[in-house]
């Protein structure tokens, strides 16, 4: 039941932070909110990593982790200046069919839904 409930938790969580994230840019630059939402999530990882005493993983895995992030960073921006441009409800259910890109992958390189 514990995962369900932080699934939950952490989608509400995504959702909230998009929407605000996406009424700001309305009214403030975009990279001012890209910077305010990633330096806190940012904040918060590098807190919950201290406090559980993970190690650092290995070059490969810290690389391609620096690559997704600038991925999402730039995504993120693209979300957040659609936003400010165009209405929600248009830009939101299209910028959510991106989910289905790791599904496709995964099931084209042999995993199981």
């Amino acid at each position: 039941m514990l995962p369900v409930l932080l699934s939950l938790a952490a989608s509400s969580c995504w959702g909230v932070a998009d929407f605000l994230g996406g009424l700001q840019s309305k009214r403030v630059p975009v990279p001012v909110v890209l910077c305010l939402v990633e330096g806190t999530g940012l904040a918060l990882v590098l807190v919950i990593i201290a406090a559980t005493g993970e190690p650092f993983p290995g070059t490969r895995a810290a690389i391609l982790s620096v690559v997704a992030g600038v991925a999402g960073v730039i995504a993120l921006g693209c979300f957040f200046r659609a936003l400010s441009i165009g209405t929600m409800s248009i830009v939101a259910p299209i910028s959510a069919t991106g989910v289905s890109l790791p599904v496709v992958v995964g099931i084209a390189t042999g995993d199981r839904l």
